[in-house]
C-alpha cells in the first residue's frame, strides 16, 4: 500500500551507520549540505548511530540517534557487538529495526538514502528494502530507494555487501537489484564497484560521481577564523594530525610527536603541531601523552567539526588514509604524509596507491621512522608548489537532486 502524506515538502529519510569513526556521518551531512543548497523544499531526518549527531542537530536536521554497534575481529571473523548497552546484540538490532520502521512510516518518505551498506549492518533495513520490492512489483510506488556508497569498501563492509547479494528477498531476487540507483562516491579507474566486488547488478544502474567533501570554497573560514576557533597562534605555521582512535594509533603519535619537536628545532620554532583525535578514541592515553610533551607548540583536541578548514590553512596533514580526511587532503591542495591504517585488508593502502599527487607522500606503517617523518616533513615544505582548492559537492548533489527529481515523475510519487 502507498504511503498517504499531508506535507508538501520532499522528505528524505536518510540512514547512516556507525563504524570505528565518523566518516560515515561527515559524508552524509556533505551531502545533505548540497542538496539544501540546490532545493530548500527537501526536509531531511537522519537516523544514525554515529558518537556525533551533533554535527547534523547545529544545521537543523533532524536526527534519530540509534543504540551503537562496533565490529570487532575475533580469530577467524568480524563480530558486531554493542558499543555501549550492554544488552546483547539480537536485542541491539531489535531496537534498531524497530526505530527504523517507526521512522519510516511515521515520516513517509520520498526517497530513503542508505549509505555505504544497503541493509544496514545488522540486516535491520531488509523490512524497507522489501518494501520497495513490493511496490515495483505492483506498481503501486511511494518511494526511492537510493545506496550511496564511498566506493572501497574494508573487510567488514565486504563481509556484509556480500550478504547483501546472496540475502535473497525470495528464491530469485538480489536485494541490490531493487535499489532504485547506486552512487559511487569515487572514480571508477579507482574502484570498479560491481566488477571488483562481484554484486551481479546491471551496470547501468552505478554512476560514479567522484570524491565529495563537506564544502565549497567560498565556505571556509578566513585562516585568522580558523586559527582563533582552535587555539593556534597566529604567527605560526600548522601541522594538522589526525589519526585513528587504536592502541596503535597512539604509539604513533608519539613517533610524529617527537619527530615534530625536532623539525620545528630545524625550522626556528615556525611550527605549530594541532593533535586531532577521534571522538572514539581513548582520551586519556591521548591526553597523557600530550601532556608528557608538554609545549607551547603543541595542542590537543578531541573532535574539529568541518576539519577541511583547518586543513586547508595547514601547511601539512600527517594522517591515516580514510576515506574523507584523503579526500580534503587532496581538494585543497595540502602537502600531506599519509600512513594507511593496516589492520583491515587493504582499504585505506588502496586509497593511498591510487593518489597520484606530488604533494601527498605516504608511508607504510611498519616502516615509520622518526626519521622519516622527519625526512617527508623536509621535502614538502620544499616543495613550493601553490594550493589550488577544487571540490565537486556540489555537482554530485546537482546528479543526485536530477536523478531524484527524475525517477519521482518516473513512478509517479507526488511532493504531497
Amino acid at each position: 500500500m502507498a504511503l498517504r502524506r499531508k506535507s508538501k515538502a520532499l522528505k528524505i529519510l536518510y540512514f547512516t551507520h556507525n563504524s570505528l569513526g565518523i566518516g560515515h556521518a561527515v559524508r552524509t551531512l556533505a551531502i545533505i549540505r548540497g542538496l539544501r543548497k540546490i532545493n530548500q523544499n527537501i526536509k531531511f531526518l537522519v537516523v544514525t548511530a554515529s558518537k556525533v549527531p551533533n554535527i547534523f542537530l547545529d544545521e537543523g536536521i533532524e536526527v534519530v540517534k540509534l543504540p551503537s554497534t562496533i565490529l570487532t575481529k575475533g580469530k577467524n571473523r568480524w563480530a558486531l557487538k554493542p558499543r555501549f548497552l550492554d544488552i546483547g546484540i539480537s536485542n541491539i538490532i531489535g531496537m534498531r529495526y524497530k526505530i527504523l520502521l517507526d521512522c519510516f512510516y511515521s515520516l513517509r518518505p520520498h526517497a530513503v538514502f542508505i549509505d555505504n551498506i544497503l541493509s544496514g549492518q545488522g540486516s535491520e533495513l531488509l523490512p524497507i528494502i522489501l518494501h520497495r520490492h513490493i511496490e515495483k512489483e505492483t506498481g503501486n510506488n511511494s518511494f526511492l530507494l537510493y545506496l550511496i556508497s564511498r566506493g572501497i569498501l574494508d573487510a567488514p563492509a565486504k563481509i556484509i555487501a556480500e550478504n547483501n547479494r546472496n540475502m535473497h528477498l525470495s528464491t530469485d531476487i538480489n536485494s541490490l537489484e531493487v535499489v532504485d540507483r547506486i552512487f559511487i562516491l569515487e572514480n571508477k579507474y579507482t574502484i570498479d564497484f560491481n566488477k571488483d566486488y562481484d554484486f551481479g547488478v546491471k551496470e547501468n544502474r552505478f554512476q560514479y560521481l567522484g570524491k565529495i567533501i563537506t564544502k565549497v570554497k567560498q565556505d571556509l573560514l578566513e585562516r585568522e577564523d580558523i586559527l582563533i576557533k582552535n587555539g593556534i597562534p597566529l604567527d605560526k605555521k600548522v601541522v594538522l594530525v589526525r589519526l585513528g582512535h587504536e592502541d596503535k594509533d597512539v604509539g604513533l603519535l608519539k613517533k610524529v610527536i617527537n619527530s615534530f619537536k625536532k623539525f620545528n628545532k630545524l625550522n626556528d620554532d615556525n611550527y605549530f603541531l594541532m593533535v586531532c583525535s577521534e571522538p572514539y578514541a581513548d582520551k586519556s592515553k591521548v591526553m597523557r601523552l600530550i601532556d608528557g610533551y608538554y609545549n607551547k607548540n603543541i595542542s590537543h583536541r578531541i573532535f574539529i567539526s568541518d576539519m577541511i578548514d583547518l586543513i586547508y590553512h595547514s601547511e601539512i596533514v600527517i594522517s591515516r588514509a580514510g576515506y574523507n580526511i584523503t579526500a580534503e587532503i587532496e581538494a585543497t591542495g595540502t602537502r600531506a604524509i599519509l600512513i594507511p591504517f593496516e589492520q583491515r585488508t587493504g582499504e585505506q593502502l588502496m586509497r593511498a596507491k591510487s593518489i597520484k599527487n606530488k604533494r601527498i607522500k605516504f608511508l607504510l606503517e611498519k616502516d615509520v621512522t622518526e626519521k622519516k617523518i622527519i625526512d617527508n616533513m623536509n621535502f614538502l615544505v620544499q616543495k613550493n608548489l601553490p594550493k589550488k582548492f577544487s571540490s565537486n559537492r556540489d555537482k554530485i548533489c546537482d546528479v543526485i537532486h536530477a536523478n531524484l527529481i527524475t525517477d519521482l515523475k518516473k513512478y509517479h510519487i507526488k511532493q504531497q
